[in-house]
């Protein structure tokens, strides 16, 4: 199946009702899906666009950064085990370095519109 182990899903399931829900999305983030595994082509895909982020690969960034975001939105959803927030909390980072870029580049509308859909996209996302 897609989850790698599902004790570790129920380990996340209780942070979250403890109230950690950022750390147990932070936790399962990485870990919980096989699409966002280190490894995976989500992954491959962030660490070039995390080498770009050099203030004169702007627009190089903001194409590596939209291709993530593209694969995230366009992979299997985490809902059906009520785990979407580990997919959320990534899109929030994702969103927020978008954002960041398009402030760099001069674009602070396109900044805003991103930052509010990344502070809507993960709500406890401490950023």
């Amino acid at each position: 199946g897609r989850f790698l182990c599902e004790e570790f899903a129920e380990k996340m399931r209780e942070m979250e009702r403890a109230g950690l829900t950022f750390e147990a999305i932070e936790l399962g983030g990485r870990f919980l899906c096989e699409e966002l595994a280190e490894g995976s082509a989500y992954w491959r895909l962030k660490r070039r666009a995390e080498k770009t982020l050099a203030p004169k690969k702007t627009e190089e960034a903001l194409a590596a950064y939209a291709a993530c975001l593209r694969h995230l939105e366009e992979g299997p959803s985490m809902a059906d085990l009520g785990l979407i927030g580990a997919l959320s909390a990534e899109r929030a980072k994702v969103l927020g370095n978008l954002s960041m870029l398009e402030l760099r580049r001069g674009d602070a509308e396109e900044a805003a519109r991103l930052a509010r859909r990344a502070a809507a996209t993960c709500q406890s996302w401490p950023k």
